[in-house]
């Protein structure tokens, strides 16, 4: 049997360690009921941060609203050319055709019109690249094209060594076709030009003209081969 301080003092423990628990028991029910009152996780607004595909497809442009060239690249001439050779010699256009240049630059037609507008001269790596042509067999050349991809206007004079005029030809011929090709659904009046090139051989040179007004263009070029 229990005395009566051992009684009162058992009592006060178990009290004690009763008000300790239920403190507890209450806190923990206090925390349950705040988390109880947080907005759920599918509440933040799923717009906050844009997705990509909300990027309109417009910003880029595809690929067939890049404007084509004046110059078809050379895998569209012959895929079966020979490998291009690394750090060609490049040879100028002869130094004979300069005033020649400068005569075709301001040359009129009989309607007061311009044949041709802002040329410029391919060098001896351009033409190899785009002709496939082998211009250490070319003695002397010049070759000006428009600079404006809506023109198709051009010019080739070109002087072949003995034994290369049947091939410089046949390049010349080939390529023509290409070009024609880039143009057939372009421009119709570009395209005509190039339909209605003339070509003549004069003095052992080549010659190629396409232009608003060929014979007027052919007649200067007379005078200097």
């Amino acid at each position: 049997m229990l005395n009566k301080k051992e009684f009162i003092f058992a009592s006060i423990i178990i009290i004690g360690l009763t008000i300790i628990i239920l403190y507890f028991i209450n806190d923990t029910r206090e925390d349950n009921t705040n988390n109880n009152n947080l907005p759920p996780a599918t509440t933040i607004p799923s717009t906050s941060i844009p997705s990509t595909t909300e990027i309109p497809a417009t910003d880029v442009l595809p690929a067939t609203a890049i404007p084509s060239t004046s110059i078809m690249p050379i895998s569209e001439i012959n895929s079966n050319s020979d490998p291009k050779i690394e750090n060609p010699v490049v040879k100028l256009e002869d130094e004979k055709f300069n005033k020649l240049k400068t005569t075709l630059s301001n040359l009129k037609n009989d309607a007061d019109v311009k044949i041709f507008n802002d040329m410029i001269s391919l060098t001896s790596d351009q033409i190899s690249t785009y002709f496939n042509i082998d211009m250490n067999k070319v003695e002397s050349f010049i070759v000006r094209i428009s600079s404006s991809k809506f023109e198709s206007s051009m010019y080739i004079i070109m002087k072949p060594i003995d034994g290369y005029k049947e091939d410089l030809i046949s390049l010349i011929k080939k390529y023509m076709s290409s070009y024609e090709r880039s143009w057939m659904y372009l421009d119709e009046t570009q395209y005509d030009i190039v339909v209605n090139r003339k070509a003549i051989e004069r003095n052992g040179y080549i010659v190629y003209v396409l232009s608003i007004d060929n014979s007027i263009v052919l007649d200067k070029i007379r005078k200097v081969i």
